[in-house]
């Protein structure tokens, strides 16, 4: 039976965007017309600290608030966490992790030895030759709508408009649609 309410977590360090993200995938299903729920959760607040993000997505009210703990899928935005996250404890039998690396999804695979299918992807490489800085947190959007398959583009696409066309000039928004495209495009 497939669960009611599709759930994913996201790995990274405060200020990479992994909140940012969240809340974009959570309100471009909301506009779809599901319900969502989506919160952080902090350690030391302070940039750089690790950090995580929940969403969680559904046909039905959500009743639960407890964090997730058996994903559908595993983000990882920070490559220096992936040694680091309990994949294992998180994702459920058979969900995906997505991992920002230049490492091959084989040896992520045999390292966390989780029963899950791994894909990589140099989001890092991405963001700096697109955006000229290192914020992975956009192609890793775009390989999560490929990935998840519940959102359209055009739905995430709409979201990071709205969402950050009052906080960054023209040139990066159009920058930060093309690293969404790219990490859609990367995923494979």
């Amino acid at each position: 039976m497939p669960k009611e309410i599709f759930e994913l977590i996201i790995h990274g360090r405060a200020g990479q965007g992994a909140k940012s993200i969240a809340q974009v995938i959570a309100e471009a299903a909301s506009n779809s017309g599901k319900y969502i729920q989506t919160f952080p959760s902090y350690g030391a607040e302070k940039t750089g600290a690790p950090m995580l993000a929940y969403v969680r997505i559904s046909g039905k009210p959500i009743k639960t608030h407890a964090p997730v703990t058996n994903a559908d899928i595993v983000m990882i935005i920070d490559p220096t966490l992936a040694d680091s996250v309990n994949v294992k404890g998180a994702i459920m039998e058979n969900g995906m992790l997505l991992v920002n690396t230049t490492k091959p999804a084989s040896a992520i695979t045999e390292k966390l030895k989780c029963r899950c299918r791994v894909f990589t992807m140099d989001a890092s490489g991405m963001a700096q030759k697109i955006l000229g800085s290192n914020h992975p947190n956009m192609p890793m959007l775009g390989a999560f709508v490929k990935a998840a398959g519940i959102l359209s583009m055009d739905e995430v696409l709409g979201r990071v408009v709205c969402n950050f066309s009052h906080k960054v000039s023209k040139d990066m928004l159009d920058k930060n649609i093309s690293a969404v495209r790219e990490g859609y495009e990367a995923l494979k």
